[in-house]
């Protein structure tokens, strides 16, 4: 069964600062996760729950297309709010790997070890996410 998501890389890319050439596969796994931890709790899960239901069967009401894209006034979507939650969640995938040699840093075509506190930061947020 594959993952329902309500907003693509690209459309993350084009309304957030993350760069068009960013490795999708280093996004695609945070969008399921932004879902559940940040838009669930906004809206509530049944409304989350007909939301998804109505994406799926590409039949969203007006309503749901509004709270989805914004209404191009006051209310810019859960869709923007989802990129930046994305993008939050990415954040420290774009600068900081795990290897078979351990969590290590890029610095232009090298890589280096990572201090203990930037481990203890990554520890803090897979923590925080499960």
């Amino acid at each position: 069964m594959s993952v329902l998501l309500l907003i693509t890389t690209q459309e993350i890319k084009d309304m957030t600062s993350l760069a068009d050439n960013t490795d999708d596969k280093k996004i695609r796994h945070h969008i399921q996760s932004a879902q559940d931890i940040y838009i669930k709790a906004a809206i509530s899960e049944t409304c989350y729950d007909n939301l998804l239901d109505s994406v799926e069967n590409d039949d969203p009401t007006a309503v749901e297309t509004i709270l989805l894209d914004g209404d191009n006034r006051s209310f810019p979507g859960l869709k923007m709010a989802l990129a930046w939650w994305v993008t939050w969640l990415a954040y420290p995938d774009q600068w900081i790997m795990n290897g078979n040699a351990g969590l290590h840093k890029k610095t232009g075509e090298n890589r280096e070890a990572i201090s203990s506190e930037e481990f203890e930061k990554k520890r803090q947020e897979i923590e925080n996410i499960a």
